[in-house]
C-alpha cells in the first residue's frame, strides 16, 4: 500500500496556469489542475512543456525531495 504523498502547487508565472506536482513512491507526477486550458506560449495541450512552467515545476520537485 502507498504511503500518503506530497503535493506542491505550482502556478506559471506569465499565464496563471495551475499544476499540481505530486511526490510519490512511485515518482513525480504532475497534474493540470483546469483540464483543457492553454499555455501563453501557445504550446496547447502540451502545456508541461511550456518553458516556463517547466522549470516551476523541476523547481517543485527540488523542494519536494527536500522534505
Amino acid at each position: 500500500m502507498e504511503r500518503e504523498h506530497k503535493i506542491e502547487h505550482v502556478t506559471c508565472p506569465d499565464c496563471g496556469l495551475i499544476v499540481q506536482v505530486h511526490l510519490k513512491e512511485s515518482g513525480f507526477e504532475n497534474t493540470l489542475t483546469e483540464p483543457g486550458s492553454k499555455c501563453h506560449y501557445e504550446m496547447g495541450s502540451a502545456v508541461l512543456n511550456c518553458p516556463i512552467l517547466k522549470l516551476e515545476i523541476l523547481e517543485a520537485h527540488r523542494i519536494l525531495r527536500k522534505l
